[in-house]
């Protein structure tokens, strides 16, 4: 994972409650960007972490992965094993849709009362949602939208060093994800506030993109 070193900056002068919403495919840059915004003093929330969060156990959707995916999915303590789940619905579109009817509506429930409960606490949040930010209708509940690019074989690299995955695995993950991703730009033009970041180059890179994004917030 790409590192972003920190020069802090408190947004104090920043509107009270500007919601920032990142979007863009696999290892595009999106938690290095989210990153050198933390540094400036935005509060951070990760819908993936949020979502993996909702199948606890104990938790319906717990229950409900347990009932669809069956028992080989669960780690030895009897938690869902990310790693399992991944296996089993990347290289599955069936199983990533029994997964998405999942958890798409609780998910949904859950991040938008997060985004206003951060909107009134936070002087600027950044939600990292990749694709989910459109799927869930996380843009209309935003103030900017950023949607992150680079080259397929950049992501594929990236998801390679970051998740120690082999190439062809990697290409798998990319693929399942790819009609989407490629529906994000047609998507972007349609939001009134939003900006595209290509990651291309070194991290430190993203640094520009983090004091433009802060620009605008303030406007």
């Amino acid at each position: 994972m790409l590192k972003a070193s920190c020069h802090h900056v408190n947004p104090t002068h920043l509107m009270r409650g500007f919601v920032v919403g990142l979007t863009g495919g696999m290892a595009t840059g999106k938690t290095t960007l989210a990153g050198f915004l933390r540094c400036r003093g935005a509060a951070y929330y990760s819908v993936d972490e949020a979502a993996h969060a909702l199948y606890r156990p104990g938790l319906p959707a717990y229950r409900e992965v347990l009932r669809v995916f069956g028992r080989t999915i669960l780690a030895l303590d009897g938690s869902v094993d990310r790693t399992k789940l991944g296996a089993r619905v990347f290289q599955d579109p069936a199983a990533m849709k029994q997964l998405s009817r999942i958890l798409h509506p609780r998910l949904r429930r859950e991040v938008r009362g997060a985004i206003r409960r951060l909107r009134h606490r936070q002087a600027l949040t950044v939600v990292e949602a990749g694709p989910l930010l459109f799927v869930l209708g996380l843009h209309n509940h935003v103030d900017l939208v950023v949607l992150m690019q680079c080259r397929r074989s950049s992501q594929i690299r990236r998801l390679c060093r970051a998740k120690g995955l082999q190439p062809r695995e990697a290409q798998r993950r990319v693929k399942v994800f790819q009609r989407l991703e490629a529906s994000l730009p047609r998507a972007v033009r349609k939001v009134k506030r939003a900006l595209i970041v290509t990651s291309a180059g070194p991290p430190e890179r993203l640094k520009t993109a983090a004091s433009v994004i802060l620009g605008r917030a303030l406007r």
